[in-house]
């Protein structure tokens, strides 16, 4: 057998709108839409504004409140086998093939909450809100924001007093992949141009409004974003109503988990097993439980 970790990131989606369905209807029908599906696989595909590549819903199965799949990033490069000799080899791609990365989720529906299968060879996790706004024909735009330990989490409502935060510049190929799929432009400030235009190697920033109107949404992006970043040193906020600061890097829920895998690769079962797994103890945490 061989030993694979799984890294797991808990998400809450949002989909505020004007009419009459709530969000926990609105979402759970952009999962489970049988006009929006053939054979679990998304009728549209759906293409990242920040690097243009696609990506669609695959494999989406509904298991009563709970939906599971996976995010799949299409690619149009091709890249070579390296055999275990050492020698490379063509892939045998025809035209209008595309190889496909996977990112798999379990969705619950009462708690809009979405395990997510860390693998940044595919998918940022921004990109599933694209794929599920694309699905809704853009009536409402799904927005995604981590899931903190703290009873004070960043709500659309919530009043952000003040950010202090710490980053690196981005100096591997990693740290560098994991930026490009992210939107400075939503962010009010661009930090890592700062880092770059001074060619600083790191930037600590302090941000505060104390007053009833608080930051502006801008920050509430920068802070989601910025939260699952290697390069985050810091990243404490403090929301109106809490006592102290948040320190997102640590309140933020997150396992890993270790599987024993029957091949050389996890196969989609073994996968959904580790993620329901990281579900049960995040379940173990919750006082009360929290809905699913």
């Amino acid at each position: 057998m061989a030993d694979k970790n799984l890294r797991v990131f808990f998400y809450s989606l949002s989909a505020l709108g004007d009419d009459a369905i709530s969000e926990v209807d609105y979402l759970w029908s952009l999962f489970t839409g049988p006009h929006l599906y053939r054979s679990g696989v998304s009728h549209v595909e759906a293409v990242s504004p920040n690097t243009g590549k696609s990506c669609e819903l695959r494999e989406v199965a509904v298991v009563g409140n709970v939906v599971k799949g996976c995010l799949a990033l299409l690619r149009e490069d091709v890249p070579t086998l390296r055999r275990q000799d050492g020698n490379e080899a063509p892939l045998p791609i025809a035209n209008g093939d595309r190889l496909i990365e996977k990112n798999y989720f379990l969705y619950f529906r009462e708690a809009r909450l979405l395990l997510w299968q860390f693998n940044l060879a595919a998918n940022h996790v921004s990109n599933m809100a694209v794929m599920l706004t694309a699905l809704s024909g853009l009536g409402r735009t799904v927005s995604y924001s981590h899931v903190i330990k703290t009873l004070f989490a960043l709500e659309q409502d919530q009043v952000i007093e003040y950010v202090d935060l710490k980053i690196g510049a981005p100096r591997k190929k990693t740290q560098k992949l994991e930026l490009a799929q992210l939107d400075p432009t939503n962010w009010g400030v661009n930090p890592f141009k700062v880092l770059s235009d001074t060619g600083s190697r790191q930037l600590e920033i302090m941000m505060q409004n104390r007053t009833s109107d608080g930051l502006t949404g801008a920050v509430r992006n920068l802070v989601r974003d910025l939260t699952g970043l290697s390069v985050t040193r810091k990243l404490k906020v403090k929301v109106d109503g809490a006592a102290e600061p948040i320190d997102m890097l640590a309140e933020r829920f997150t396992f890993k988990i270790s599987m024993q895998c029957l091949g050389a690769t996890a196969t989609a079962g073994e996968i959904f097993q580790a993620l329901q797994q990281a579900k049960d103890l995040y379940d173990a945490e919750q006082t009360p439980p929290n809905p699913s």
